[in-house]
């Protein structure tokens, strides 16, 4: 995503809410004219096989959703068997896709 927005200014962050089921991204711009010229290249085009809708924040939506204690629980439990050698690689530390 990075690389790709790269291309019409200097990204200053990206963040990839990754608990978020809608698969949200923000992308912060060095520039509001670079934030501009981004927007109608990337809305509605198709990026790692999804259609993407880009938009501007508007500075109130939080779209971070927290870790259920389950979830906490179960990350845990593998990377404690990771610590023991129970496991080869936990599940946490492969990259997450939209196949995941």
């Amino acid at each position: 995503m990075k690389a790709e927005c790269e291309k019409y200014g200097e990204v200053r962050k990206v963040i990839v809410f990754d608990r978020n089921k809608e698969g949200i991204c923000s992308v912060a711009f060095s520039t509001f004219e670079a934030a501009e010229a981004c927007l109608p290249v990337m809305n509605g085009r198709w990026f790692a096989g999804r259609r993407i809708t880009a938009e501007r924040w508007d500075g109130v939506t939080n779209y971070k959703v927290e870790e259920t204690d389950k979830q906490r629980e179960e990350r845990l439990g593998e990377w404690e068997k990771y610590l023991t050698g129970e496991l080869d690689e936990p599940r946490t530390l492969k990259p997450r896709t939209s196949h995941n």
